[in-house]
């Protein structure tokens, strides 16, 4: 038996502990099944594009149009594998308007890669909000869990208070042999890695090949500027250049995407490149782009050159990204990634071949 245990506050304690679970669960479960009928309606909008295929009938097209219009309005929605009176559109994206009725006169017209590109970007939206969604329940997670670690804290200083003899009877742990071994991770395991993880996202399969970074005479700061570009830049060509292997096939391409990353020294200089097979960069999709994320003016827009439209990809806040679950804290735009190159006295370069390949290539002094 603890005889000085002052018990008044053990159970105070105690009751506030339970109490303070039982209202971050509520918090939780109030917040997390709304957050699984998003996910739900999101995969259904994220699908939507795969549906897309030239020659589409009339047919097919109609049916693409009742299906954003069902969206659109909400409600009763089992027909797309939804529960009944689910939000609208309009309700689900807030202040992230969305044209619904020009992505529906693009499909009537026939246009079918703008309202593919559309409804892409509807996709990157729900993404978004998803996402946002998901960091206020891992916050709300981590509060819980500092919450209640504090009060374990508490009640265990209750406890030993009460007991401080308890201490000499616990055996002293064994300490870390710091002489055992350690693997340390290479680069090319690492990329590797972000290879992997990405294409669990998707349905595309991709492998990398990867040379020339583990040099131990270049410089700290330098390597470090190289390996953050290189994942960003490998992880960009999973996602945007990644294909499922069927349409790969029908394009008369590998089933698998490859990517090769390489580092090279030069007489004068070092040579950074990530290249792959994938679908290039489409300049209408850049474009459409921009416009829908309000980068640039649509007078700008007409007036750009095709040839000139991958530069857009180095504004601020630009991005085609419709997956973004995968998506770490670290994972930066283009636009950020010339910054860090520019530091360092790099220069970026891209040889594009609208879907055949994408190459980046960046050149760094050696001074």
């Amino acid at each position: 038996m603890i005889t000085h245990l002052p018990f008044r506050r053990f159970v105070g304690a105690t009751a506030v502990l339970i109490a303070y679970f039982f209202v971050c669960i509520g918090i939780h479960t109030f917040l997390f099944t709304p957050s699984m009928e998003l996910a739900a309606y999101r995969a259904v909008v994220k699908s939507i594009p795969g549906q897309f295929h030239e020659p589409m009938s009339q047919r097919a097209r109609d049916r693409l149009v009742d299906t954003i219009k069902s969206l659109e309005s909400g409600g009763d929605l089992g027909s797309l594998g939804l529960a009944k009176n689910q939000p609208s559109l309009a309700t689900l994206l807030d202040d992230d308007k969305f044209d619904t009725q020009a992505t529906i006169a693009l499909l009537e017209d026939g246009r079918l890669r703008p309202a593919q590109t559309k409804l892409e970007l509807l996709g990157a939206k729900l993404d978004r909000i998803y996402a946002k969604r998901l960091r206020l329940l891992r916050y709300l997670l981590l509060l819980a869990i500092g919450g209640g670690a504090l009060m374990l804290l508490y009640m265990l200083i209750l406890l030993f208070k009460a007991r401080p003899k308890v201490s000499d009877e616990i055996s002293p742990l064994s300490e870390f042999n710091a002489s055992s071994a350690q693997i340390k991770q290479t680069f090319a395991e690492r990329l590797s890695v972000i290879v992997d993880q990405e294409v669990r996202f998707g349905f595309n399969r991709a492998q990398i090949s990867c040379i020339g970074f583990d040099l131990p005479n270049i410089r700290t700061s330098l390597m470090d500027s190289v390996e953050h570009i290189t994942e960003n830049l490998v992880r960009n060509s999973v996602i945007h250049g990644g294909r499922p292997a069927d349409q790969r096939l029908l394009a008369g391409k590998p089933d698998e995407l490859s990517i090769r990353a390489s580092f090279q020294v030069r007489d004068n200089d070092y040579l950074l490149s990530v290249w792959d097979n994938g679908e290039g960069m489409d300049p209408n999709v850049i474009i459409a782009s921009a416009l829908e994320l309000g980068l640039i003016s649509h007078s700008a827009a007409s007036a750009l050159p095709v040839t000139q439209a991958v530069k857009l990809i180095f504004l601020p806040n630009f991005t085609t990204r419709i997956n973004v679950q995968s998506k770490p804290d670290d994972d930066l735009g283009l636009d950020a990634l010339r910054e860090i190159a520019k530091q360092q006295g790099g220069i970026f370069s891209i040889q594009n071949q609208p879907g055949i390949s994408c190459q980046f290539s960046i050149r760094f002094p050696k001074s």
